[in-house]
């Protein structure tokens, strides 16, 4: 639409008063209607701006007429591809029977080696060893318990393998065997030695033997908490054994007084 060049007119009051509410209609009407194309008319020059620029800097414009073209190249590479394909049918569906029978001989003939295979097994009564699956990717407990299962399983197929591990089954068996006789040996042991101390102490009590109570009642304190009094065991160990050595040292000096004579 070419632009209309710009009215010069003067409004003044005699113009008004000859004016009348139709001549007002008409002209608020032709002023809408002019501001209604230049606005059309500015959108259409954005646009075609805007598809112009696109073009230069190498974009792919989609228009009315590229969708159309777009479209109805799609439609003849479907059509190509249905005529190709009613063209070729028989033979598409020959190849289809074809390997569908190919795929069921295969079945049957691996049924029938799998029943040849039990029929030797159950006759030399061995069975051929199989390989154990392959662990799943999907299990997050690939690394820690699916590996070593399938490394444990895939030994065991040998039967040197199998003889190894019954052999240190029995071992740690003879093992924990001899562990209880010894620990009840030693409880044994225990026993015998706590009747022994309760017998001397009851002795003691009934002939009226004062220091000899008082030394069990004290063994029976510093031992009763002996993380805290561990000095105090240590001190008594000590003067034992400093005792022990004097007496032993009078024992010889005796002995050798008796040799002399």
């Amino acid at each position: 639409m070419p632009e209309s060049a710009p009215v010069e007119v003067k409004f003044s009051d005699r113009l008004l008063n000859d004016i009348t509410v139709e001549d007002y209609c008409f002209l608020f009407e032709t002023l809408f209607n002019a501001y209604s194309d230049n606005r059309e008319e500015a959108k259409r020059k954005a646009r075609e701006e805007s598809r112009r620029k696109q073009e230069e800097s190498g974009i792919d414009v989609i228009t009315p007429e590229n969708a159309l073209v777009k479209c109805t190249g799609f439609m003849n590479d479907i059509l190509t591809g249905y005529n190709l394909y009613k063209k070729h049918e028989s033979a598409i569906d020959k190849q289809q029977s074809k390997s569908k029978e190919i795929a069921d001989t295969q079945n049957e003939t691996v049924k029938r080696l799998e029943t040849v295979i039990g029929r030797i097994e159950d006759v030399q009564g061995v069975k051929a060893p199989k390989r154990p699956p392959f662990p799943s990717w999907a299990c997050l407990a690939y690394l820690f318990w699916h590996w070593p299962m399938y490394g444990f399983a895939y030994l065991w197929q040998s039967k040197y393998f199998r003889r190894f591990c019954f052999l240190i089954a029995f071992f740690v068996m003879v093992l924990e065997f001899c562990m209880i006789i010894l620990l009840s040996y030693d409880n044994k042991d225990l026993h015998h030695d706590r009747a022994k101390y309760v017998t001397v102490r009851n002795w003691s009590l009934s002939e009226g033997d004062t220091a000899t109570i008082n030394k069990f009642d004290y063994v029976d304190f510093i031992y009763s908490d002996a993380k805290y009094r561990k000095d105090d065991i240590d001190a008594l160990q000590e003067t034992i054994r400093k005792k022990y050595d004097i007496m032993m040292e009078k024992k010889q000096k005796q002995q050798r007084q008796k040799r002399r004579k």
